[in-house]
């Protein structure tokens, strides 16, 4: 068996996770609607099934993802600016990791927020963040290796067009639902990219 397999799976099987836990938590939970709320919605404090979304989905999926990061650091531990876009994207999976741990108030949009809810959005958005800032990094760090320059153009257009969505991803936003699958979704992509490159070329 090929020992970089895994560096391809682990992505996909982290992507499915989360939709899945998405999807399964959605449809348990009365009248959710994946354009409007927020996913972090359904492993809320007071939701049904929130300790389950939360410590069987929301969980596993940035484990997995911490693993494909820790994987690519070794092929890569040589190149200073992957090193710092890994650690980056580290800090990403970890915030997230830790928002599950500290859930946001019910519907997420409470009028006197617990502790764990402000904790639960300032991991969020810390997450985000260092998400763009780790994509851009590594781009640029594998712009001149060999076969690098498709990873840094995508990476490069996908941290542009996030950054975009960072700043208008607000939970008064009608459509803040979508526009966090959709930063999820660029993320992801990106990831793929990067597993295919580092697969074939490192």
């Amino acid at each position: 068996m090929n020992s970089k397999i895994p560096i391809l799976l682990l992505p996909i099987v982290s992507l499915f996770w989360l939709v899945g836990t998405v999807f399964i938590g959605g449809l348990n939970y009365p009248d959710y609607s994946h354009v409007t709320q927020f996913m972090s919605e359904l492993g809320a404090s007071g939701s049904e099934h929130g300790g389950l979304v939360n410590f069987f989905g929301f969980v596993p999926t940035e484990l997995f993802l911490l693993v494909f990061i820790g994987m690519a650091f070794l092929l890569l531990k040589k190149n200073t600016l992957a090193v710092f876009g890994l650690s980056s994207l580290s800090v990403y999976a970890t915030a997230l990791m830790l928002a599950a741990v500290f859930p946001c108030d019910f519907e997420c949009r409470p009028v006197n927020p617990t502790l764990s809810h402000k904790v639960h959005m300032i991991l969020g958005a810390i997450a985000y963040a260092f998400a763009i800032l780790g994509i851009v990094l590594m781009s640029f760090g594998l712009k001149n290796l060999p076969n690098g320059k498709p990873v840094y153009t995508s990476g490069l257009g996908i941290g542009i067009i996030a950054l975009f969505l960072y700043f208008n991803m607000t939970p008064e936003l009608p459509i803040v639902g979508l526009v966090q699958r959709l930063m999820e979704i660029l993320f992801y992509f990106w990831f793929f990219i990067l597993a295919i490159y580092l697969y074939r070329h490192q």
